[in-house]
């Protein structure tokens, strides 16, 4: 599959003509070994399923797919990032764990150049306003891979409430489900990240560079290390547009709201349920993480983010 393919946006302005043809013009579509989710002409979103290789010289093992990218605001922006020269194993929206312990292996379902763990995307199809997903975790034992891990997606683009694309406060809500059942028991020791992760635009890699964080508590990209919050900010330019991507924990996650791993010197944002405490995750025992991602332009807008959040906690 062709990265440039994936990152094209489609042309045309986008109207609000009221909730219920808003609704409408909410599209889900199969194409290419991918979901496209779109409002009206306009790209939002991508659900990768085909494996997705990466630039000449990128080591084989970090070809994989079950991630979301590209992800953009109403006015654009690319607001995530695939194959960063830093952390290539970073893909978009993704989810996985690290540091775990399965039986006697160590498999790394974070880090896909270890060649212990990967996870694979199994089934995905559009629904409405929407698209599901299945993806099987395994771990890799001699010649073999061995299934760890059931896991589905759903993920939900929201009627969109805005007039006009461009305006700096418009943004586009989706809402993000992973189910996971494990087959066998999966021991996730403390560790500093591992989980639910945003990779941001790549405009922002750059140490020193653009980027800003706010979270729900008031922390920036200094601070924001190692706390807790109801939702985490990344923004910043990109190109000549302003946008950005927030990360929202639904209050019912596994000992939310959970640490957070955001490093000052990289573009991302990670949920992490074992950072401060270990973690195991029984065989046959379905657990379930909900989020919501907020790709909106301009900065963050804490006031309008803590009422998508206050709104997300009640569904």
């Amino acid at each position: 599959m062709d990265r440039r393919q994936l990152l094209a946006v489609a042309a045309g302005a986008v109207l609000w003509d009221g909730s219920g043809e808003a609704a409408e013009r909410v599209k889900s579509e199969a194409k290419d070994g991918r979901i496209d989710l779109a409002y009206g002409e306009r790209l939002v979103a991508s659900y990768l399923q085909q494996p997705v290789s990466g630039p000449a010289g990128t080591a084989p093992l970090f070809t994989r797919g079950g991630y979301l990218h590209p992800l953009h605001a109403p006015n654009g922006a690319l607001v995530t990032d695939d194959f960063p020269a830093d952390h290539p194993h970073q893909r978009g929206v993704f989810f996985a764990w690290t540091k775990t312990e399965v039986g006697d292996l160590h498999p790394d379902f974070w880090n896909l150049g270890s060649g212990t763990g990967r996870i694979r995307s199994t089934t995905a199809k559009g629904v409405e306003r929407g698209l599901e997903a299945t993806h099987l975790w395994e771990m890799h034992r001699g010649d073999a891979w061995e299934p760890v891990l059931d896991e589905t997606w759903r993920i939900s683009l929201r009627p969109p409430t805005f007039a006009d694309s461009q305006a700096p406060d418009a943004a586009y809500v989706l809402d993000f489900t992973s189910r996971q059942t494990p087959r066998v028991p999966v021991q996730l020791p403390i560790y500093r990240y591992g989980g639910m992760c945003v990779r941001g635009a790549a405009a922002w890699n750059h140490k020193g560079g653009p980027l800003r964080v706010l979270t729900s508590e008031g922390q920036d990209l200094t601070t924001a290390e190692n706390t807790r919050a109801r939702w985490a900010d990344m923004s910043g330019p990109v190109g000549n547009l302003e946008a950005g991507v927030a990360l929202l924990e639904h209050p019912s996650n596994l000992r939310a709201p959970n640490l957070l791993r955001v490093p000052p010197e990289n573009p991302y944002v990670v949920y992490c349920p074992s950072k401060g405490e270990a973690l195991t995750l029984e065989a046959g025992k379905t657990y379930t993480f909900r989020y919501r991602l907020v790709a909106h332009n301009g900065t963050a807008d804490a006031a309008k983010l803590n009422r998508l959040w206050d709104e997300f906690a009640r569904t």
